[in-house]
This record gives structure tokens, C-alpha cells and sequence, in this order.
């Protein structure tokens, strides 16, 4: 491993390994563009995307000179698949799976691989989900296949080809240790089950947000055209919309939401605003919120009660634990790395931090080299 880049290789981001130990970069070298992963390019393609850690090393999207699209995994390269649109890539420890779309004869074909090997061939969807015990469940229109015989729906969740849940219109689904959860459409409202059970039904509501983990859920539910949060099935709140919904380890939630045409930041018990626009916003325990809004002053990072202008900002997420650490630009292409204790910077470019036992680790370019950061992870005590 070395820290040194490859000559002529100008990244366009950084990414950190779970384990703090490896980065990966992905940007131009000479007229091509590759991955670059502790200091060793791989090959050279048209175009790459955005590089991801698996537990056994890195994948990335490609295109090829002819416009094929594939997958570098660590296995090998997945494709070139020739007229193709690639989406869904999505990592689970070591496996990871993609969607490939496409037309045949004008009719939309929908193509699910899980490492690389066909999973399907289905109609208008087909959505891989992780599932917390490893390998993927996916989420498909069974029309046309032979596991929808004696399905009164042709909307389904399969695992390893065995279907595990159906409904009129499945609308999402999220997958906890603690069960299926999934939104379906039937007749003139939504409802929200959990292994068959109903949750909760509304005229309208929006995916709900569930906790891998534990199985907390949250959700938005529009009745006589207002809107209202649920946590742990208690609603709050009276707006004119909502997007956004996030939930915490513990059940606390946060969202975006918007009245009289302003968007606030929101828990059961707190509201910042109003803003002219939220972009993410992430629930902590104990009803902790952090988010990246825009006000007439230009962008921000709001955490809890405090707000600091950036120019740009990374992933502004909690650790189950209430720890958060993130980048951040104060101007342009100058990025800090901000945690409880402080920052850290500058950087020219900067990775997203990974959570490592009791530290935050992330890998920044300074001076044409990369640099490891370590910082502490303690959560601090909440502010505002």
C-alpha cells in the first residue's frame, strides 16, 4: 500500500474502506479514467463510478469504449452488457448485486444479478435488498413468471427465488432482523405491514424509514390532506408535506417537512427553520437531528440547536450511538474534516469518515498525497 497517487491520475473523490485500513479513488488518467486503490490503478474505462468497499475489496460501475456498461468486482469484471442502463448496485459484506435495464421488441426487461449471476428477468421492477443476514431479497413484478401462479398478486418479495411476501401494488419494501416491512396500494389507501400484519393505513404515505437493526419504523401518513409523522405508531405534527424520513436505532425520528411553502428540520420535540431547502437529514437517539438545509444566506449544517455556513458537505449521518463526524467545504475545494472535538483540515479532497471501534477514520489528499485522519468517536452531549 502507499499513499502516493499514480502520475497523470487526477481523483474526483475518496473513499475509505470499512475498516479504516484502504482507500480507493476514482478519476481521470490521461483521456481514460480509472480506480485507484492504495496507490495501484486498475484497468482504464470510458467512464467509472463511484468506488465501494466490499469485505473481500472494491467494486465499481464501468463503461467501456463502446458504450457497454459492467461491474469491476473483486471477483472479476461483471459484463460489458451492450445496450444496457445499470442500476441498484448495492453491497452486502461480501456480495453485491446490480439491476441491468434494457428493451427488447420496445418492452421494458429488467435484469437482477446477485454476484454476477442472472437472479431474474422480470417487468418494470426489480430491486435488490440487502438482507441483515446476509445475500439479498428482491423486490419484483412476477408477471409473466412462473412463481406468480396462485399469487392473488403479481407484486412480491422472493428470497432465494421463494416468495416471502405479495400485496396489490407493492409499493417498498425494507428488511430488519425484526421482520419484512412493505407499503402497498390497495384500492383508495396505503398500508403498512410488517410480515402480513397491518401497520397502519393512510389515504396516502411515503416509503417508511426502518432500523436494520432493531426494526424501528417510522413513517408519513397524508389524511384529508395534511400530513403527520409516525414514531413507534404515535403520530405528530400537522403539514402540508413531508419527505425525507429518517429513523434512529432507538425509534426517535426526523424528517423534512413543509408548511405555508417553508421547509423545516423536525423531531417530535424540536423544529429548525425555516429553510428554503432541506437535502438530508438524519435522526439520533434521543431525538437528536442533523441536516444540510439552504437559507437565503446560502448552504448550511445544522446540528440540533447550531448551524455553520459550508460551501459543500459530505454525509451528515449518525452513529447508533449518537457519535457524527462528517466533511465538510467552507469554500470551495477546501474540505475539513468536523467531529466532536474539533476539525481537521484542509484537504483538497476528502472521504466520507467510517466508524472503527471508538474513532472515526477518513483519508484526505493534501500536497498530491493521501493522508490518514483518526479521530475520536465519543458522542458529545447534545447542544441546543
Amino acid at each position: 500500500m502507499t499513499n502516493t497517487l499514480p502520475a497523470r491520475f487526477v481523483p474526483s473523490c475518496l473513499v475509505t474502506a470499512g475498516d479504516g485500513q484502504h482507500w480507493a479513488a476514482a478519476g481521470a488518467l490521461g483521456k481514460d479514467e480509472a480506480v485507484v486503490v492504495d496507490g495501484v490503478a486498475g484497468s482504464r474505462f470510458s467512464e467509472v463510478g463511484v468506488p465501494v468497499f466490499t469485505s473481500a475489496g472494491v467494486l465499481y460501475s464501468c463503461t467501456d469504449k463502446d458504450g457497454g456498461v459492467g461491474v469491476v468486482a473483486p471477483t472479476g469484471t461483471c459484463g460489458p452488457y451492450e445496450d444496457g442502463e445499470l442500476n441498484h448496485l448495492t453491497v452486502n459484506g461480501e456480495q453485491f448485486a446490480y439491476v441491468i435495464g434494457s428493451r427488447v421488441k420496445g418492452k421494458p426487461v429488467i435484469t437482477v444479478y446477485i454476484n454476477g449471476v442472472d437472479a431474474g428477468v422480470f417487468r418494470e421492477m426489480g430491486v435488490p435488498l440487502p438482507h441483515p443476514d446476509g445475500g439479498f431479497c428482491i423486490q419484483a413484478d412476477l408477471t409473466g413468471r412462473k412463481e406468480a401462479k396462485g399469487l392473488e398478486h403479481k407484486q412480491a418479495i422472493l428470497r432465494n427465488g421463494d416468495v416471502v411476501a405479495s400485496g396489490p401494488d407493492l409499493q417498498y419494501a425494507a428488511i430488519a432482523r425484526t421482520g419484512l416491512y412493505y407499503l402497498e396500494h390497495a384500492g383508495k389507501a396505503f398500508r403498512l405491514c410488517k410480515d402480513g400484519q397491518l401497520l397502519a393505513s393512510h389515504e396516502w404515505m411515503m416509503p417508511p424509514a426502518v432500523d436494520a437493526q432493531t426494526g424501528a419504523a417510522a413513517w408519513a401518513g397524508r389524511d384529508k390532506g395534511r400530513w403527520k409523522l409516525y414514531a413507534g405508531g404515535v403520530g405528530f405534527g400537522d403539514f402540508d408535506d413531508v419527505s425525507n424520513v429518517q429513523v434512529a436505532a432507538d425509534g426517535s425520528c426526523a424528517a423534512s417537512v413543509q408548511k405555508k411553502e417553508e421547509w423545516f428540520a423536525v423531531t417530535a420535540s424540536a423544529e429548525h427553520g425555516p429553510f428554503d431547502h432541506l437535502s438530508t437529514v438524519s435522526a439520533g437517539p434521543g431525538q437528536r437531528i442533523a441536516f444540510v438545509a439552504t437559507d437565503d444566506e446560502g448552504l448550511i449544517v445544522g446540528i440540533d440547536g447550531e448551524s455553520s455556513a459550508v460551501a459543500s458537505a459530505g454525509n451528515v449521518a449518525f452513529c447508533a450511538d449518537g457519535a457524527l463526524a462528517y466533511r465538510v467545504a467552507r469554500t470551495a475545494d477546501v474540505w475539513s474534516l468536523v467531529h466532536a472535538g474539533g476539525e481537521v483540515g484542509p484537504f483538497g479532497l476528502l472521504s466520507d469518515p467510517v466508524r472503527v471501534g471508538d474513532h472515526f477514520v477518513a483519508h484526505g489528499l493534501r500536497d498530491g498525497a493521501i493522508v490518514r485522519i483518526e479521530v475520536p468517536a465519543s458522542p458529545p452531549a447534545r447542544r441546543g
